[in-house]
């Protein structure tokens, strides 16, 4: 419910009011605004922690208007003295750029002349992990094992390993949105909806953890929403790669980028199949972790015939 009040809009949350004025330059205001209207429907609750920090730096009643590339400069100077990562500090920057962008946007309101500058930290290549097939059969193996509710976690992973699915869309899917051979998925991080298709396996697993559920109930609603996090950190100190940081729930998801690019699965598709907003992703994938090069080493092979490695290992004469 919105109710305007003083020159107040006003919304009805949760059964409390939530006042904004209509021209909230201050930015403790404008991280209300952007908050209510955009991160409260989002996926990712870390970035309202990182926004609030931003408006903690600079205070709630600075104006977004007087943030130029010094009071910028100054906040990366903040930033650096946290013990984060490159990639982390980026993603504060991000959240002060999503405020901006989004008074940039509200011209009439803000009247934001022109879009600071912000040098982005440099961040580094990372390697792109995924799960081998060996590491998979580990992972069962070692749930199998545990007590008989780690069973779930191990379903749950499974789902993941054969769709591809976000953590969350995982988390929040619904009885309803579950049907043979397929599954939609809405509730996505981009907003879009798309259809994902079951192996046979994922669609037994579906079909059990539907079984006597209410159409808007979630599969996994009896998980907490660390468990799929604490359990994985528990397997992996099982499997001896506690230190392998790059060994992530997220790897699960680009493993089946992996293995659908290595069947030679069209590019568009996986771009489809993953929810991917720009096909760029999936064409990154599959310079790092796709193997089809491999079939055309053969054309090396017949250029080198008749070369001996013995033959290669010969020094130079004196004449060459």
């Amino acid at each position: 419910m919105r109710l305007s009040l003083n020159n107040t809009l006003t919304y009805l949350k949760g059964g409390e009011l939530v006042g904004m004025r209509h021209n909230p330059k201050e930015l403790g205001q404008v991280f209300k605004q952007v908050k209510s209207l955009q991160w409260d429907n989002g996926k990712d609750d870390v970035v309202v922690g990182r926004a609030k920090y931003i408006v903690e730096y600079f205070g709630e009643d600075f104006f977004i208007n007087d943030i130029d590339e010094g009071a910028i400069d100054g906040l990366m100077v903040d930033l650096n003295k946290k013990n984060i990562s490159n990639a982390t500090k980026n993603r504060y920057l991000s959240a002060l750029s999503t405020m901006i962008t989004f008074c940039q946007r509200r011209y009439s309101t803000y009247k934001l002349e022109r879009r600071p500058f912000i040098n982005w930290y440099k961040e580094p290549k990372h390697e792109l992990r995924y799960v081998t097939e060996a590491e998979e059969q580990q992972i069962i193996k070692i749930l199998n094992s545990w007590e008989l509710h780690y069973r779930d976690d191990r379903d749950f992973y499974i789902l993941l390993l054969d769709t591809g699915m976000r953590l969350n869309e995982l988390r929040t899917l619904r009885v309803k949105d579950c049907f043979k051979g397929y599954i939609t998925l809405y509730d996505t991080k981009n907003n879009q909806p798309r259809g994902v298709p079951l192996t046979s396996r994922s669609q037994e697993i579906v079909n059990r953890f539907t079984e006597n559920k209410n159409p808007n109930e979630c599969l996994f609603q009896h998980f907490a929403f660390w468990r799929p996090d604490t359990t994985f950190r528990k397997l992996r100190k099982a499997m001896g790669l506690e230190g392998d940081k790059r060994f992530t729930l997220h790897s699960f998801r680009r493993t089946l980028a992996c293995r659908l690019l290595n069947k030679e699965v069209p590019h568009k598709v996986v771009q489809q199949w993953l929810g991917h907003s720009d096909v760029r992703m999936v064409e990154r994938y599959a310079t790092v972790l796709s193997t089809t090069l491999s079939k055309f080493v053969n054309v090396l092979e017949k250029s080198t015939n008749g070369l001996e490695p013995t033959d290669m290992q010969k020094p130079l004469g004196k004449n060459h």
